[in-house]
């Protein structure tokens, strides 16, 4: 379906032809423009198409769905009489990943750092200096929130559960070695495990690359991956340094393999504008961005305690909604190194104060 603006021209109460429209504000500046930036999309005297008598329309189906857009139409009439018509063009939900209308987003941030020390919330209204100083607050504001400093009631190197999502790979036929997605940060667990019928459930990858470079001289094999290693990728410095997993047997087929994984983040934007933890933790991530616009600019860090007592209380919640891990259970694998049988029947498990194994 396409989407469009338009402008109705009236004289005399109806619809009538006009001498020209198009896309223009009054000082010439821009026709269509990024509400939160002020970068031009369309420039001032754009055309625009005239469907039917006293309609003027543009297409604006190329624009980012997820951005938000003003704009402005100059109507010049037969009598030479000029009339501006400006309006706004919302960024767009989707049904997939939508996110609540109380989660603050990146153009939202922006203005609430930028009433914090500028007492302007549009962007517009601010020097470009001004706004370069608002997104490198933003920015660091949620780097802070996504690794927080330790503090009294924060411990030290704290991991959310929302950095720690499940994916899935493909193996490729023949490719032993196979490059990790530019997001990896680590491995969270033992292994990756095969999506559906396979005898062996697991592929064990804590096992090391040294040890898969062992077993490959010691046999080639290809067949379905029982085993592998992660290793850091060589990099020049021009591009960030990746990760590969390294298969052992080498893949004779395409298979799917699940994994959790430390996702590594990228920069708030107009294309990308949702921080992750979405609006459970919006206030503690606005409080860090105001926190560190505090200490840039006013040199102060007043604003810090706000940002820990919402940033301890964030993670008491988050700590409250992660998964409960039970312990080792069942036994090593066959290519684990210097590995002792742990074997199920040494063990017992209690859920909610009733044993569930061996069963009673």
């Amino acid at each position: 379906m396409a989407r469009e603006i338009y402008v109705e021209n009236h004289e005399d109460g109806s619809l009538a032809a006009a001498e020209s429209v198009v896309l223009s504000d009054s000082t010439g500046a821009y026709g269509i423009r990024e509400k939160a930036t002020g970068t031009v999309v369309a420039e001032a005297d754009t055309a625009t198409d005239n469907p039917r008598t006293g309609i003027y329309t543009y297409d604006i189906g190329s624009l980012d769905d997820l951005v938000e857009y003003e704009y402005c139409f100059k109507i010049t009439r037969a009598s030479g009489d000029i009339e501006y018509e400006a309006g706004e063009i919302p960024a767009l939900s989707t049904s997939e990943g939508a996110e609540s209308t109380l989660t603050l987003c990146y153009v939202e941030l922006l203005s609430e750092v930028g009433y914090f020390l500028y007492g302007k919330t549009d962007m517009n209204d601010l020097s470009t200096d001004e706004q370069a100083v608002c997104d490198e607050c933003v920015q660091a504001g949620y780097r802070q929130f996504l690794y927080p400093p330790a503090a009294e009631g924060i411990p030290v190197g704290y991991e959310w559960t929302f950095l720690r999502p499940t994916t899935y790979l493909e193996t490729t036929e023949g490719d032993s070695d196979q490059d990790m997605p530019s997001d990896f940060g680590r491995l969270i667990g033992a292994g990756l495990t095969y999506d559906t019928d396979a005898q062996r459930p697991m592929v064990l990858a804590d096992v090391g690359e040294g040890k898969i470079r062992r077993l490959r001289m010691t046999k080639e094999e290809s067949g379905k991956p029982r085993v592998a290693g992660l290793r850091r990728k060589t990099t020049d410095g021009e591009n960030a340094q990746g990760w590969e997993i390294m298969w052992y047997p080498t893949p004779d087929d395409t298979y799917t393999l699940w994994y959790r994984y430390e996702a590594l983040v990228q920069a708030l934007s107009n294309g990308a504008p949702y921080a992750l933890g979405g609006i459970k933790y919006a206030e503690t991530l606005k409080a860090s961005c105001i926190a560190i616009a505090d200490k840039k600019v006013n040199d102060s860090s007043d604003k810090m305690n706000d940002f820990l007592l919402l940033l301890a209380a964030s993670i008491k919640r988050d700590r409250a909604e992660q998964a409960k891990f039970f312990g080792p259970v069942g036994c090593q694998g066959e290519y684990d190194e210097n590995g002792v049988s742990r074997g199920l029947g040494s063990y017992t498990m209690t859920v909610s104060g009733q044993q569930v194994y061996p069963s009673e």
